[in-house]
């Protein structure tokens, strides 16, 4: 059997090799030979001929992936392979520029207490080399991320709040480590004001809906300017009201119980918005919505008519609002967030014993049951979460503390299992404007009208 694996393995590369001439096969063979290796590595640790043959079919798949082999015939162009990343690293990979820019700045802060020693200049230059190489597609990361035991490639996110006179703008690193203000270009329009806004995803595209100021605008980024576009809102939409991204034919954007009588819903398609034909059965006064199994489901909130906090639970289907489960708290201001199989929830103000009280704790929804999922480390209102399938990223409007917290929180599938505090605002910053983002985005992008903090905030962990 080693045998024939053997033969096998040595001939698997030049049967999914594309046999016309490829632009990238340089960088396809460099693929080739990191399958190679990582098969001889899997096929070391077999016992018997079983776990050869997975080896074996682990190393096809790779290789298959490869540019210039069975899956990229025509090279990088169009291959989603991490090492095509590495081909102008320096023009097409933001995660290479950014761990440059990290080792740069570690450097440059080396240099500078250095004080005209040479010796201290050559271990600064020496330990720029070894943070350098730790890049993707250098030396200790050839193939582009993810790498193993060099660079932690992780996503980044942009947050943007105006409240008051406060506003800021900037991006983080999932893990903390990096944040950096960002720069956006606003509307030179008088009164033009981003507080109360809410954002949500579009066909690749940013929107951001109602406002304060505004409450029927609809703005969308386009690269680092905020616009505003000729649509607006048929409805009054504020701080407090709810929206889900809905993957219709054609995907759609639900804005709900924006304004009184917190019971009406509208459509946005990037194109026209429209008012949705059914009204919810209750109000959800600051609730929250997700997608459980692609269908909205409105959660909790306040009945402005009594002034109670409920749990009520609804769910858009073809015939309209249908009643859900109840939450297990009765509370306001949660927030939510679709996890593709079910939906998480996050704090929320809760009354106990005629209290307002902030609530840590955090639930799921799964298959129409509900079940306790963790705790924060505060109890929040009003937070903005992304969802990254390992981990939740949580951007606190309000906590009981002084400071608003950034949260990571690590998940296993039905539980968080621990959580870091990875930021703080000295504010508070109700439903933030939060999204992914690439880390060289808007570094230094607007002179006029421009969005940005007004102390800047810099660093390196």
């Amino acid at each position: 059997m080693r045998e024939i694996l053997l033969f096998i393995f040595g001939t698997a590369g030049s049967l999914s090799k594309n046999t016309r001439s490829c632009p990238d096969q340089e960088l396809g063979d460099q693929c080739d030979a990191q399958c190679r290796l990582i098969f001889i590595e899997c096929r070391g640790n077999c016992a018997d001929s079983v776990c050869e043959s997975v080896c074996l079919h682990e190393y096809s798949e790779c290789n298959d992936s490869c540019p210039c082999f069975h899956d990229c015939p025509d090279g990088c162009d169009g291959c989603k392979h991490p090492l095509c990343f590495c081909k102008n690293p320096e023009l097409d990979n933001p995660i290479y520029k950014q761990c440059i820019e990290e080792a740069a700045a570690r450097q440059k802060k080396c240099v500078t207490t250095c004080y005209a020693n040479n010796a201290c200049f050559e271990r600064c230059n020496d330990d720029f080399f070894i943070d350098s190489a730790r890049c993707p597609c250098m030396s200790e990361c050839p193939t582009g991320c993810p790498c193993d035991g060099g660079y932690k490639c992780q996503p980044f996110i942009t947050s943007i709040c105006q409240r008051y006179s406060y506003k800021h703008s900037y991006i983080i690193s999932a893990d903390g480590s990096f944040k950096d203000n960002r720069y956006y270009s606003t509307p030179d329009v008088d009164g033009f004001s981003l507080e109360g806004v809410r954002n949500g995803y579009l066909n690749g595209e940013i929107f951001f809906f109602g406002g304060n100021n505004s409450p029927r605008q609809i703005t969308k980024l386009n690269e680092c300017s905020i616009e505003l576009i000729s649509i607006t809102l048929l409805n009054d939409f504020e701080i407090d009201g709810m929206l889900v991204t809905v993957p219709t034919m054609p995907n759609e954007i639900l804005l709900c119980s924006g304004s009184a009588p917190y019971t009406k819903c509208e459509d946005f398609n990037g194109q026209i918005t429209r008012n949705n034909p059914y009204v919810m059965n209750f109000q959800h006064d600051c609730g929250c919505m997700a997608l459980d199994n692609n269908m909205p489901t409105a959660i909790a909130g306040r009945d402005t008519e009594t002034g109670d906090v409920h749990s009520k639970i609804e769910i858009l289907g073809l015939s309209g609002w249908q009643y859900g489960k109840n939450h297990p708290i009765a509370a306001r201001c949660m927030g939510c967030v679709s996890l593709g199989n079910g939906i998480l929830t996050l704090g929320g103000n809760k009354i106990t014993d005629g209290e307002n009280n902030f609530s840590d704790e955090i639930y799921l929804l799964r298959n129409n049951e509900w079940s306790f999922a963790g705790r924060l480390q505060q109890g929040v209102v009003t937070s903005s979460l992304l969802f990254f399938d390992e981990f939740i990223i949580s951007f606190a409007g309000s906590s009981y503390s002084e400071n608003a917290i950034v949260e990571r929180l690590e998940w296993n599938g039905t539980h968080v299992t621990s959580s870091t505090t990875i930021h703080e605002h000295n504010h508070l910053c109700f439903h933030p404007i939060v999204f992914k983002t690439s880390p060289d985005k808007c570094v230094d992008s607007c002179a006029d009208s421009c969005f940005s903090w007004e102390v800047k905030d810099h660093f390196f962990y």
